[in-house]
């Protein structure tokens, strides 16, 4: 029997730029969490991936993630949260542990999932911003106010870049999978999840497509690509800086603008000033015409 275990590991040399990717979210407010240690992501397959499977209490039926290629998007509603040892990732990148958030497709709510993926890293801090969620995992704490919003990379796309594949399980449901290079998620020594063996492997081969656009929160999604993310005319930089960032104007530029807007004026007023004095000249020494009799 063919393995056909979604792929994890990937070529980056099989990972190719789409500047029509585009991934937007907005997420509600978690109110209370539900902890299964001992679970595994859901996905039909011969290979079971382990994870701390997480129920997200305060979810309502509006869209969360929206996914856009080739102008073509893709609605999903958040559903569970997972963490991980065994995720999707860049052949030879470091392995630690990865924040997973399920999310079911609105149209297709039984066969069609994403799973957005963020590595995590160790730390030896407690400021970081997933630290209450792991407070509250190894407390048993059930109640909690969280912010997936907060969780996603987007601050530079040189580190916060996302690559985007889809495939299916053994049961035919479509699987789309958002995986990022980096996050700013962290976790303490103290935190521990299921161990999934060494060996995974897969005899599937996926397109993987890598985006030039940060990821962005958007208020209100729908199936319309512009409304959803970017209007295509918008330049890509301009897209990804802060407001602040692109609407500056540089201050030497302006100087310049200033300068050369008032030597034009001067030469103007100048020319007028000229001609003037020309046609009085003129008109002061022409003899006056003689009226015959």
């Amino acid at each position: 029997m063919a393995n056909l275990n979604i792929p994890i590991e990937i070529d980056s040399v099989r990972v190719i730029t789409n500047s029509t990717l585009h991934l937007s979210y907005n997420f509600d407010m978690i109110s209370s969490i539900e902890v299964n240690q001992e679970g595994t992501l859901d996905i039909s397959q011969k290979t079971p991936i382990k994870a701390i499977e997480i129920s997200l209490g305060g979810r309502t039926s509006n869209p969360n993630i929206s996914i856009s290629m080739d102008a073509v998007t893709r609605l999903f509603n958040l559903n569970s949260a997972y963490i991980t040892d065994t995720y999707p990732h860049i052949k030879d990148e470091p392995i630690t542990k990865c924040f997973i958030i399920e999310g079911y497709s609105i149209e297709n709510v039984t066969k069609e999932k994403v799973l957005v993926c963020l590595p995590m890293s160790l730390v030896t801090n407690t400021t970081n911003v997933f630290h209450p969620l792991e407070s509250a995992i190894i407390n048993r704490e059930n109640n909690i106010q969280l912010n997936l919003n907060k969780f996603i990379p987007k601050n530079d796309i040189k580190t916060d870049y996302y690559s985007y594949y889809k495939t299916t399980d053994d049961l035919g449901n479509l699987i789309h999978v958002v995986f990022f290079s980096q996050s700013e998620l962290g976790y303490t020594s103290a935190f521990t999840t299921p161990v999934n063996l060494p060996g995974y492997t897969t005899n599937k081969s996926v397109v993987v497509n890598k985006t030039t656009t940060l990821a962005m929160q958007h208020n209100n999604m729908n199936t319309q690509f512009e409304d959803n993310i970017y209007i295509d005319c918008v330049p890509v930089d301009v897209v990804n800086q802060e407001e602040k960032n692109y609407m500056q104007i540089d201050k030497t530029n302006a100087t310049y603008l200033t300068d050369f807007l008032t030597l034009l004026c001067s030469m103007f007023a100048l020319a007028i000033v000229v001609y003037g004095i020309y046609y009085f000249y003129i008109y002061m020494t022409t003899p006056p015409k003689v009226v015959p009799p």
